[in-house]
């Protein structure tokens, strides 16, 4: 497994299709997955039903390279599931198949589930082998073929119901009839969406898609819903929420794409009106900084220093101040390789020369990634910068000393969100919080570290007013460790809560 070295970037693990049709829906599979990278490009695949059964391809890549010409002829087909990801290792390349006594299936799995270790004891009460490093999409896969319900629409509901915990957003193709099944958490932490087709429907994570394919948006498949897409329509088999909602806060912050809509609001207007809110706290505090230039880091928090801007009335001061190379590849060291490869085994010297390897290669990406817009800095050199979070002080340092370079005197910064202190269990590459900044030191300690002039974070509650909800609407746990629902298989102390401030009904977990 290599090591990440584009670690600041926070990813949701997983894009997630499915389509039934009364046409060959295989090269849809590729356009679908193309406006989906965002959420894994690491590695793409489909699984689609052919004479009655199930065919799986996957491979590393982004979609286009894996769902080349060859493999959309071969795999002609009027039904399926598609999937892509980040972070690929062994069996985690997916669509997940799996066998049993209710047939063969093929799962796409966005989320995360709480229970590992809990529901591999489920199944394996069930006399059905389960490997020790099964992932959470095989588990589900397992237990939908093998669970104790008199169908595989059963065994979901009882997975939704009473075993499963945790983010899932799934589409599910069942072999024997060729129905695409699409099933979200009761707590809806991870998106799922409808939409129409000529000639039939389709599920996916995002919106985006659906202009693409020249589809149109149905709705969002709600809370605890398990549904079934028909060439004409689509059947809800049963719906029971959760009254404690859990949307991640952090699709409408950074993951979705601005185009997509999430809970009936255009990703675009909340980040507008995150920056919005930061504007409205600063004045609070006694006013912005005063500046030559406001600008965004490409590019989710573009929306937001617009928005910040407008507020202040600034908007004439909004402009950029970097570029960011898209096509940038993302860099790994793989540990594994060359002598001395076991950390276990290297001496306290070889394992400094490998972290000043690690930080040479992270300075590297980020040169790659970010260029500095030279004329505007010399001509505008104090600078309001907008960020939407601060992970690991890994890449934000490099930006301001890149800024500062290229002719900044002053370089303000405003985070679209609060601090990350907290780990996620829902899918998404948020360290434990040993490694997160704001967990371990105070924002004035960040804010010399990142080698700003100023430093302030958007509020728990100015976040909640941009996004238009309540907190029990939403999972922010990874900024509040307030999280909404039990997670059995977190180590660090946490709270369970439904409100931001603390309250008699909280419960404590250690």
């Amino acid at each position: 497994m290599g090591l990440d070295l584009d670690d600041e970037e926070l990813r949701c693990e997983c894009g997630v299709s499915g389509i039934k049709a009364d046409h060959d829906i295989t090269p849809l599979f590729r356009d679908i997955h193309d406006q989906l990278p965002h959420r894994g490009h690491d590695a793409a695949g489909i699984a689609v039903r052919q004479e009655g059964r199930i065919i799986q391809k996957s491979g590393k890549g982004i979609a286009s390279q894996v769902f080349d010409d060859e493999l959309i002829a071969r795999m002609e087909a009027t039904e399926g599931v598609g999937h892509n990801r980040y972070k690929i290792t062994g069996e985690g390349l997916t669509p997940v198949v799996a066998e049993g006594r209710h047939g063969r299936v093929a799962v796409s799995h966005n989320g995360n589930l709480t229970n590992v270790e809990e529901m591999k004891e489920h199944i394996r009460s069930l006399h059905v082998p389960v490997p020790e490093n099964a992932t959470d999409t095989l588990l589900i896969a397992l237990w939908t073929v093998n669970g104790p319900g008199r169908s595989i629409e059963e065994n979901m509901e009882l997975l939704r119901d009473d075993y499963a915990e945790g983010a899932f957003s799934l589409a599910v193709l069942v072999e024997e009839t060729g129905d695409v099944l699409g099933l979200r958490d009761k707590h809806g932490v991870r998106p799922l969406n409808y939409g129409k087709i000529k000639g039939g429907r389709t599920l996916m994570s995002e919106t985006v898609p659906l202009r693409v394919i020249s589809g149109h948006r149905g709705r969002e498949i709600k809370p605890g819903e398990l549904v079934r897409l028909k060439v004409d329509g689509l059947e809800t088999i049963s719906h029971h929420p959760d009254k404690r909602r859990a949307l991640c806060a952090f699709e409408y912050i950074y993951f979705s794409r601005s185009e997509s809509s999430l809970d009936g609001k255009y990703v675009e207007s909340v980040r507008r009106e995150i920056g919005r809110e930061l504007a409205r706290e600063a004045i609070a505090r006694g006013g912005l900084p005063s500046v030559d230039i406001i600008a965004g880091v490409p590019y989710t928090s573009i929306p937001m220093a617009k928005g910040l801007a407008r507020e202040a009335g600034l908007y004439e001061l909004f402009d950029d101040v970097v570029s960011k190379n898209q096509y940038s590849v993302r860099t790994f060291i793989n540990p594994d390789a060359g002598p001395n490869s076991g950390l276990d085994e290297l001496s306290l010297h070889e394992l400094a020369e490998r972290q000043k390897m690690i930080e040479k290669f992270r300075r590297e990406a980020v040169e790659r990634k970010f260029n500095p817009l030279v004329p505007i800095l010399q001509e505008n050199p104090r600078v309001l910068l907008i960020d939407d979070s601060i992970v690991r002080l890994n890449t934000m340092p490099q930006v301001i000393a890149m800024l500062r370079d290229a002719g900044a005197t002053e370089v303000h910064v405003l985070i679209g969100c609060p601090p990350i202190i907290d780990t996620c269990h829902m899918g998404v590459n948020i360290p434990e919080r040993a490694g997160l900044a704001a967990a371990n030191v105070s924002v004035e300690q960040i804010r010399r570290k990142i080698g700003a002039n100023s430093l302030e974070y958007l509020s728990p509650q100015g976040l909640l007013n941009a996004l238009g909800l309540e907190f029990d609407d939403v999972c922010m746990g990874c900024m509040t460790s307030r999280y909404p629902f039990e997670i059995k298989d977190k180590r660090d102390p946490y709270v369970v809560a439904d409100t931001l401030e603390p309250s008699a009904a909280d419960r404590h977990y250690n």
